[in-house]
């Protein structure tokens, strides 16, 4: 039989290359003759190491965690501040929603995550959570120290201590964030004891 031109070329559309080895293109006859490429995964799927519990408590408060991260990094922008101005506070503060919006992904993947992912989700997971919330901790402490030593060395007005106060919060939150990536560890599972 012949595939037809139309069909997707998986091989070439995937995202990421490195995943490739983990699926298989499977040609299936359909009932009016023509066939189809089917994209079947083969590599290992990977459960997490913590407690199924631990799991759930890290999926319920992460999203408001992340939504905590991003009013306290948002609201110091939004009056005028002394603080805010030196490049060592500004620039750090900026940098950290790079990693902010990287953890969407993980945070969304975990919301429908089931007992056992792909190598690519498991990847995303724990991986790019732990760099990403490391990333967003260490931008944040750096804005914050900034901003702390601007407001003791000059003294400013309420809204300068309040701009202060809330980026002392956003990196408070952001340690939070990153001890969440404990119970995001993963590990492969065994291939005769995958579900299936």
């Amino acid at each position: 039989m012949r595939v037809p031109s139309w069909v997707p070329d998986w091989e070439r559309a995937m995202g990421y290359r490195k995943f490739l080895k983990d699926y298989e293109i499977r040609r299936e006859p359909q009932a009016d003759g023509k066939v189809k490429k089917v994209r079947v995964y083969v590599g290992l799927y990977y459960r997490f190491t913590a407690a199924p519990e631990e799991v759930a408590q890290v999926r319920r408060r992460l999203p408001w965690l992340l939504l905590a991260q991003a009013v306290t990094l948002l609201l110091p922008m939004l009056f005028p501040s002394q603080v805010v101005k030196p490049w060592y506070v500004l620039m750090p503060h900026i940098a950290a929603w790079l990693p902010l919006l990287l953890l969407l992904e993980p945070a969304w993947l975990l919301r429908k995550a089931k007992t056992q992912v792909e190598r690519q989700e498991s990847e995303i997971l724990y991986d790019r959570f732990a760099g990403a919330s490391l990333f967003l901790m260490v931008f944040t402490f750096w804005s914050a120290a900034g901003a702390l030593g601007v407001l003791l060395s000059q003294g400013l007005a309420w809204r300068d201590a309040l701009a202060t106060a809330l980026l002392i919060l956003a990196a408070a939150v952001s340690t939070r964030v990153f001890a969440c990536r404990k119970q995001l560890k993963m590990e492969p599972i065994p291939r005769e004891s995958q579900e299936p």
